[in-house]
Parts: C-alpha cells; sequence; structure tokens
C-alpha cells in the first residue's frame, strides 16, 4: 500500500496538465471558505503567545476554586 506522498507524486506523474489545471479550477469556490493559511497561523501565533503570558501571570495554588465565591470557576485551564 502507498502512503499519501506516493500517491500525489504518482497523481501529478501520469495526470495530464489539462487534467490538473480543470481539478484546480474546480476547487476556486474552496478558497472563499474560512481564513488563509496565512491568517490562521497568525492567530495561533498570537494566541499561543497570549497563552503563554498568561501562564507567567498566572498564581499557582493547591487549593480547589470555589464557583460561588470566586471567580475561578471561568478559567478554561489549570496551571498547576
Amino acid at each position: 500500500m502507498k502512503n499519501f506522498l506516493e500517491e500525489l507524486k504518482n497523481y501529478f506523474d501520469n495526470t495530464p496538465q489539462t487534467v490538473l489545471e480543470a481539478d484546480w479550477a474546480e476547487s476556486v469556490e474552496d478558497d472563499k471558505i474560512g481564513p488563509t493559511v496565512e491568517d490562521f497561523l497568525s492567530y495561533t501565533k498570537l494566541y499561543l503567545y497570549f497563552e503563554s503570558c498568561l501562564q507567567r501571570f498566572t498564581i499557582k495554588s493547591n487549593k480547589k476554586l470555589n464557583p460561588e465565591f470566586t471567580p475561578g470557576f471561568l478559567l478554561h485551564k489549570s496551571y498547576n
């Protein structure tokens, strides 16, 4: 069984240029869905940066937070 890379190479080696261009033209509508790769990577990098900043400024405690008396229940991740 071939892996994905081998199948992809085989497809490009054995498919006529006109068919490749027609297949590419069919995917133009898909380019309008969701963020671009550049935007996705930029937002991911920014998210990871802020996540690392939160880790530096979060108080580490062994106490369990009580949602009735603290805003701790809003934290989505524990940094202990």
